[in-house]
């Protein structure tokens, strides 16, 4: 079993044609027959997780000295994990994180979910560099190279193939929740950004992310 959707708009497994917005490709295995369509479910609830760790980063930055503070700003430009990150939602670790709520997540791709709907974990994950964006802009006076247009270029640089000029799937909405962490989410009363993925129900469990 494995996702042969994940990168092309729809592919075929077996006689089956599926949509992966909301449905994961169930492969056969070489030699073997089926395979077809299972809808996506989404993965832990992380409403609370995420939240608490957009708050922490907060809290912790406050008491961090001026230098530590220059070296965590300078390291948002090389998008890297020196300045800011959620360990669970990182790409190395997402996946193994995910699975762990698993057979019920065996459908779940990279999908969480925070408030009542289902995103890709990616993209949450954006929510930390927002945060941090602004974070570096009022402790640099207002420094433009912090601002919002800013940290908006720096995410498509990043989530776009420059030989291809391909753009990642998840591009909008990881701005979108960069958008939401910069703007001071949870506590600005925002709403979460829109759904990305389809839910079908939420495996239980609801861990706690750790941000880096």
């Amino acid at each position: 079993m494995f996702n042969c959707c994940k990168t092309v708009a729809h592919c075929c497994c077996g006689n089956a044609c599926c949509d992966p917005k909301s449905q994961i490709c169930i492969c056969p295995v070489p030699g073997g027959v089926g395979g077809g369509c299972a809808d996506r479910t989404c993965g832990p609830n992380l409403t609370q997780a995420v939240g608490e760790a957009v708050i922490r980063v907060r809290t912790e930055f406050a008491r961090w000295s001026a230098p530590r503070r220059n070296v965590a700003c300078t390291g948002l430009y090389a998008i890297g994990p020196i300045a800011w990150d959620i360990a669970e939602l990182d790409p190395p670790s997402r996946s193994k994180f995910i699975s762990r709520y698993g057979p019920e997540c065996t459908t779940c791709g990279d999908a969480v979910q925070v408030g009542q709907e289902c995103h890709h974990a990616g993209a949450v994950n954006y929510v930390v560099f927002g945060a941090m964006m602004r974070l570096c802009r009022d402790a640099n006076l207002g420094a433009p190279w912090f601002g919002d247009e800013a940290m908006n270029l720096l995410i498509v640089l990043h989530k776009t193939n420059l030989w291809t000029k391909e753009e990642a799937g998840n591009l909008d909405s990881s701005i979108a929740w960069a958008k939401a962490g910069y703007r001071g989410w949870p506590m600005s009363g925002d709403p979460t950004p829109p759904a990305t993925a389809t839910t079908a129900g939420p495996p239980a469990g609801s861990p706690t992310a750790d941000a880096g």
